[in-house]
């Protein structure tokens, strides 16, 4: 039975292969394709994300992975701990991502533009 590490890798694998055309850069595609793995489960809450690994597995250096998950941590998706490194945040934890789906942030987002009326 594969580890829940492995199953993140070969998500990652995957989607690399599938979002690699398309992207004006391999920072954006490296991008997309770890929020795509912590978005869909294939990384669980807790879960360690090595930049090594990752790297590897998408075929990239380390260091747009490293910007990825930089980036993905000002989203509310990533946590990093000293010397522990970039961690998948709880969903409990979470702050509201890009998804539309969250009622709480498209109602605050009406009501804000109602008020600026």
């Amino acid at each position: 039975m594969a580890t829940t590490a492995q199953r993140g890798t070969v998500h990652l694998e995957e989607v690399a292969a599938r979002l690699t055309n398309g992207y004006k850069t391999i920072g954006e595609m490296v991008y997309e394709v770890i929020r795509e793995s912590i978005v869909s489960g294939a990384f669980a809450p807790g879960e360690r994300l090595r930049q090594e690994a990752i790297a590897t597995a998408i075929g990239v250096s380390r260091i747009p992975v490293r910007s990825a998950l930089m980036q993905l941590e000002s989203e509310g998706l990533v946590d990093f701990h000293p010397r522990r490194g970039a961690v998948v945040r709880s969903s409990r934890s979470r702050s509201c991502t890009r998804s539309s789906s969250c009622g709480s942030c498209s109602s605050r987002s009406r009501s804000a533009s109602r008020s600026r009326r």
